[in-house]
């Protein structure tokens, strides 16, 4: 596929201006006293709470390449289901234990949602 060709025709597409300013607007967001760290993926998105889980379809996007991402106790919700999400966001006063996630993922603390 050329780079002039578009991987979903159906999606709305932003130009490189229009994605910089959004990753300036996540970074504003974090002002807790760390570096601002964005977070880009390309491609399916699957963020996942800590509510009611389809452990079959989030494998099955998994397997298609989707990313999955944790919000506060959804990391425990994908680890459940034998996953383990690329990144683990929120204040994570519901993730059960934050410290066992270092080494396994990429853990962004929000101190404020």
């Amino acid at each position: 596929m050329g780079n002039s060709q578009l991987r979903n025709p159906g999606a709305p597409q932003r130009d490189v201006g229009e994605r910089n300013e959004s990753l300036r607007q996540v970074q504003d967001l974090i002002d807790d006293g760390t570096p601002p760290s964005p977070i880009a993926f390309g491609g399916v998105l699957v963020i996942v709470g800590g509510g009611a889980l389809d452990v079959h379809l989030l494998h099955h996007l998994a397997a298609s390449g989707a990313h999955l991402v944790g919000a506060d106790g959804g990391g425990d919700a994908i680890a459940a289901g034998g996953l383990v999400p690329e990144v683990i966001i929120g204040d994570f006063d519901s993730l059960i234990d934050a410290d066992r996630w270092d080494a396994r993922t990429r853990l962004v603390k929000l101190s404020e949602q």
